[in-house]
């Protein structure tokens, strides 16, 4: 059988005869020779790198003109600045200069309002053509990639505002934080609001803008189903306390009663920073203490809201030496009412944790200033210990210098320390030297 050929018209023998198409009139266009085109336009891959080449350069062209008309810092556009930060190769910026982002940070401050245009475009910038020329680099060949530094995506802008926040002054935050927080909180209404879940706590806690600019929106968070949404609406509120908060009562029972340890502690943190207007938690708190649940918390939750001394004094002084609990400290804010718990102040003044001893410390001259005597030896070893700690150890040097601020608050009652600080006042870390002369300054009785 003869075998089967493939021809255009389909499968047939050898032996069948050949079927072309007919052959069709050309017209004058075809007749016309092909445009030559470029050999890389001709390739398959073409097309897509022309146009992310060119949704590159316009990003470019945009960014550079606006950075034109800003104000300048050091000869750059505040815009610069936050690209630089984000990652971005600034011509005129090394990295030295974004060493110290403070230093950026208080000349931003003293720009004023002039600033906050440029980082109120940082942290709301989440546009479709930023986002694709993000992609569109990423699609270019790596020559070209080479000579066109890479777009900014919108969370590494946001992340670099962040930064620079964060190192404002907080009396400095306020009006920006008026300005933005009810338009960033607004983006969370979004379809697509994964992204902003996370920046919901930023917002509030690191901007501060008045609680009657958020906190009607941090309400509704606070009612919204997701549980991520609540918990940085949670976060979002420790700043604020007292009366700033009695409007969200209702909301801070319904998280406080939920299965979730996250919240349920988050909203106990919130509810230390109130007072008496936040009576309607007391029963809930009380039925936390039956569960033997973050006592701590909830004792000192109750003595704000209801002072309930015994109470607190119960929960409290068996947990005074746990690291990082800072129960001494709240102690401390106790004044005279936490008498009964001088006692084990004392004992913890030889604490491993050199935080517990100096909180220790001072909770003692807060609540019984007659029987600090206990006190100061403990303040002396400390600050003895900075005099020869190498310059590179910065936290012991901290730690001394605060021991030398108590015993400067101490004064008169720790005679002893007058020695001490005044052969600190002479060592070679100036934030110690200088720590205790201040202390001599406030210890020194007026003349």
């Amino acid at each position: 059988m003869p075998a089967a050929q493939s021809y255009r018209g389909g499968l047939c023998r050898r032996g069948d005869p050949r079927f072309d198409t007919p052959p069709r009139s050309r017209s004058l266009e075809d007749s016309m020779p092909p445009v030559p085109l470029p050999r890389w336009i001709r390739q398959r891959s073409g097309w897509p790198v022309a146009l992310a080449l060119v949704l590159v350069l316009a990003t470019s062209w945009w960014f550079r003109s606006r950075t034109g008309s800003e104000p300048q810092i050091r000869g750059h556009g505040v815009s610069e600045w936050l690209a630089a930060l984000a990652g971005r190769q600034v011509p005129g910026i090394t990295t030295a200069d974004l060493a110290d982002i403070s230093a950026v940070s208080q000349e931003m401050v003293q720009l004023g309002e002039t600033a906050y245009p440029a980082l109120e475009a940082a942290l709301l910038s989440d546009s479709v053509g930023r986002r694709l020329a993000t992609v569109a680099w990423k699609k270019l060949p790596p020559a070209i990639q080479q000579r066109i530094p890479q777009p900014l995506s919108p969370e590494r802008l946001q992340l670099a505002a962040m930064a620079i926040i964060r190192h404002t002054p907080f009396k400095n935050r306020k009006n920006l934080g008026n300005r933005l927080a009810p338009k960033l909180l607004e983006l969370h209404r979004r379809p697509d609001n994964a992204h902003w879940i996370s920046l919901i706590g930023f917002i509030v806690y690191d901007l501060r803008p008045e609680a009657g600019a958020v906190m009607a929106e941090l309400r509704e968070f606070l009612r919204d189903p997701s549980l991520a949404v609540r918990e940085q609406a949670l976060f979002a509120l420790l700043p604020y306390g007292g009366r700033n908060i009695e409007a969200a009562l209702p909301e801070l029972c319904a998280t406080l009663a939920e299965t979730n340890g996250q919240n349920a502690m988050l909203t106990i943190q919130v509810l230390v920073n109130c007072g008496p207007e936040a009576q309607a938690v007391v029963p809930i708190l009380e039925h936390r203490l039956k569960t033997g649940w973050e006592l701590p918390l909830v004792a000192q939750a109750l003595w704000n809201i209801d002072r309930q001394t015994n109470t607190a004094l119960r929960y409290l002084t068996n947990e005074i030496g746990i690291p990082h609990s800072r129960v001494a400290r709240f102690l401390g804010t106790m004044g005279p009412a936490a008498r009964p718990a001088v006692p084990f102040l004392v004992a913890e003044l030889d604490n491993d944790e050199t935080r517990i001893r100096l909180d220790s410390a001072q909770a003692i001259w807060r609540i019984a200033p007659e029987q600090i005597a206990p006190a100061v030896p403990a303040m002396l070893r400390l600050l003895t210990n900075g005099w020869d700690a190498p310059v590179t150890s910065k936290w012991s040097i901290a730690e001394a210098s605060h021991a030398a601020y108590l015993l400067g608050e101490f004064g008169t009652n720790a005679p002893s320390a007058r020695w001490a600080l005044e052969f600190g006042a002479k060592c070679p870390h100036p934030p110690l030297a200088e720590a205790c002369r201040r202390a001599l300054q406030v210890s020194t009785p007026a003349p």
